[in-house]
């Protein structure tokens, strides 16, 4: 769903941290230029248990965030923007180029803008260390990342629903060296989450977001539209 040029929504309540996961196409140290990227900071993270407490609540959460605001359209939900790994995603078209996931994975992508929309100057994405410590580090498709995100609602002719933003990044372990520690709480830094509640924004706008080419819809949504969770959680 392309949400370029759509009516974007402040939610309080939508800034949270991400479970734990592996980094999946990752543009954190430059933008992505490319057709798709639009110059954007991206990132998909790609959790291993969707039955993991930690993920489960972080789910929840962005179902209880998209409902909120779809109740103030008075419009059915276009699908949550946590999506399940697809076969097609996993293995690549030639069976040989996929992310290697497993197939059914739920993930989530989340973008930035690479250029200040005031100024037109070159924005940069904050990355932290396994300790929570700021550092100027690099981050790879398959490292263990987490990540600071704003949840945000958008709403077009043609849909409605809710998408990650891109806050910053915690690298917690490269695949470059095996290595890594444990993660340090990063939650004192951004705060304690709010009661959710909305407010207009109108002074955001998205970048847009076409289709990457595979199939990676939100499988198991209800047809009314009720349970926008559906079989995510299955």
């Amino acid at each position: 769903m392309a949400t370029q040029g759509a009516t974007m929504t402040k939610l309080t309540g939508g800034k949270m941290l991400t479970p734990v996961g592996t980094a999946r196409y990752a543009y954190i140290g430059k933008p992505d230029d490319s057709t798709y990227g639009k110059n954007r900071f991206r990132l998909t993270i790609v959790f291993a248990d969707k039955k993991d407490p930690e993920f489960v609540a972080f789910a929840k959460k962005i179902a209880a965030l998209d409902k909120l605001h779809n109740a103030g359209t008075g419009r059915k939900s276009s699908g949550l923007p946590i999506k399940l790994v697809s076969e097609k995603m996993a293995k690549g078209k030639d069976g040989k180029s996929g992310t290697g996931d497993v197939v059914g994975s739920p993930y989530i992508e989340v973008v930035a803008n690479g250029k200040d929309k005031t100024t037109g100057e070159a924005n940069t994405m904050t990355v932290y260390n396994a300790k929570g410590l700021e550092e100027n580090l690099l981050v790879y498709g398959g490292d263990t990342v987490r990540a600071n995100i704003t949840v945000m609602g958008w709403e077009m002719p043609d849909g409605v629903g809710v998408k990650g933003y891109l806050n910053s990044v915690q690298r917690l372990k490269s695949n470059w060296t095996g290595g890594g520690a444990g993660f340090s709480d990063m939650s004192d830094e951004y705060g304690e989450d709010e009661e959710v509640t909305e407010e207009k924004a109108d002074d955001l706008e998205d970048e847009g977001d076409d289709d990457p080419g595979f199939d990676d819809t939100t499988e198991g949504a209800d047809d009314d539209g009720d349970d926008p969770l559906g079989s995510l959680l299955g």
